[in-house]
């Protein structure tokens, strides 16, 4: 990568890495409110929900804020940019209504138990995505992060006061995400004035259809995406209850470790990927290099994160949750893989050839599917990180074989099957560790990921000598 490209890589990664880290570690230090006041069949129930209700948004919305980042990168003038969001609040509002009018449906011939504090909770965080995206694609990233830490943080205030005062359950989850979103919403209105200044641009009607067919086919791809990750705690319900899902969502926590780490990386590499694709060709090293790094990080940092969740784990997770200690070390490796599998895609977003996206993705998605109940059959909860596993390595697979007819992209196969190899040789581990093996396991894997970014680390201190001894 060069310089300049590297330096604001960095740059947006330590801003987003800042925001989603601490709404990340805010989420994650409640755990021992969750699991000490709110039952794990309760517990099963939210996540069920939840996992119904991003089926449907997924459906409505189709990904419409990516395709609006997408087009602002596009124009270089702010007015210009917030013409963009106009066409995609035109977008959003209908899918709103769509929405609206299921929820209604629902309501009427059905008995779904918390169904208006589902609809909310959708609604907003779509509102959450739409604003977000909007702030990133007028470059507004710090704003971008204060506003997710400033949503979480009023969401765990609602949290710890409806369950500990009010003793409302898992119904103060919902409140906490409704009234965190708000506000959150909220705030990027006052720092962006989104809705003030979109409002005032012309609408470019061809832009809408221009933008509806980038973005339709996002929409069969983030269903597909669901078949990967969702569905299978659809199937988990069917065969185990709420019970299971229950633990399955505490152990899902500590994935969000990795996804901590993943998230801003991600986020930065849309930046920079989109601003690289609109500012040159395409170049398969510059691809291929990014993605080497960004693989090998994540697998060290996976295995750096493992000893760590086990000693947080008998740190803050109420005894009646313990099951779900065995299900962390397969968290982290389908946030992993799935995260490598992000990065490559956004390398299709880049080219607006979302095709590609929606075909992997299908593909991978008609694997899980195929696989997730007889795993869960076998292995129980485990079974369904499994099967999500297969899925998104077969998701690589075809991506890394289709870019490298593209444009000559290399995926780094021998190290990071490497990595895989000896990960599976530490999570066998840690089903026997203890407190001192936890330690002595977190030692091990520092040096780990030490020896792998040797070259890296070097460069990074000639770097700063040689800006110490000028300064000098």
């Amino acid at each position: 990568m060069k310089e300049n490209t590297f330096v604001r890589f960095m740059k947006s990664s330590g801003i987003f890495f800042f925001g989603n880290v601490m709404t990340k570690l805010i989420s994650f230090f409640l755990l021992p409110l969750y699991t000490g006041y709110i039952s794990v069949e309760h517990m099963g129930y939210y996540d069920v929900s939840i996992v119904y209700m991003n089926i449907g948004v997924s459906v409505l919305f189709f990904e419409l804020w990516s395709a609006i980042l997408r087009f602002m990168y596009d124009r270089e003038q702010t007015e210009d940019k917030y013409a963009v969001i106009k066409t995609g609040s035109v977008i959003f509002m209908g899918s709103a209504l769509l929405y609206s009018v299921i929820f209604l449906i629902l309501h009427l011939f059905f008995n779904i138990e918390c169904l208006w504090l589902i609809y909310f909770t959708g609604l907003t965080q779509c509102l959450v995505s739409f604003y977000t995206f909007s702030a990133r694609g007028l470059n507004k990233n710090v704003d971008f992060a204060v506003s997710g830490i400033i949503g979480v943080l009023v969401s765990a205030v609602v949290n710890i006061v409806c369950i500990l005062w009010f003793e409302m359950g898992y119904i103060a989850l919902y409140l906490g995400s409704i009234i965190g979103h708000i506000i959150q919403c909220l705030y990027l209105e006052i720092r962006t004035s989104l809705l003030v200044k979109s409002t005032r641009q012309k609408l470019n009607k061809p832009q809408i259809r221009q933008m509806a067919v980038y973005a339709i086919p996002l929409c069969v791809n983030t269903v597909s995406f669901w078949m990967l990750t969702g569905f299978n705690r659809i199937v988990l319900n069917w065969v185990m209850g709420d019970v299971a899902n229950g633990l399955f969502a505490v152990g899902n926590k500590f994935g969000t470790l990795i996804a901590m780490i993943t998230t801003c990386f991600t986020y930065a590499w849309q930046d920079v990927s989109f601003s690289h694709a609109a500012q040159s060709e395409n170049n398969g090293s510059f691809f291929s290099k990014a993605c080497k790094l960004y693989s090998r990080f994540l697998l060290c940092g996976m295995l750096a994160v493992l000893p760590v969740c086990y000693l947080g784990f008998n740190i803050m997770v109420n005894d009646s949750y313990s099951e779900a200690l065995q299900t962390i070390p397969l968290f982290l490796l389908v946030g992993v893989i799935s995260a490598i599998s992000s990065f490559i895609g956004n390398i299709f977003y880049a080219v607006k050839d979302t095709k590609t996206i929606f075909f992997s993705t299908v593909i991978a998605a008609v694997v899980n599917v195929a696989l997730v109940y007889p795993m869960i059959k076998l292995f129980g909860i485990n079974g369904a990180n499994i099967s999500a596993c297969i899925g998104f390595l077969v998701n690589i697979i075809v991506r890394c074989i289709i870019l490298r007819k593209k444009m000559n992209f290399v995926f780094d196969w021998k190290i990071s099957g490497l990595l895989l190899l000896y990960s599976a040789v530490a999570f066998v581990w840690f089903a026997h560790l203890n407190i001192w093996q936890s330690i002595m396991m977190l030692f091990v894997h520092v040096l780990i990921g030490i020896l792998f970014f040797r070259k890296e680390f070097n460069q990074a201190l000639c770097t700063i000598k040689r800006k110490l001894s000028k300064k000098l």
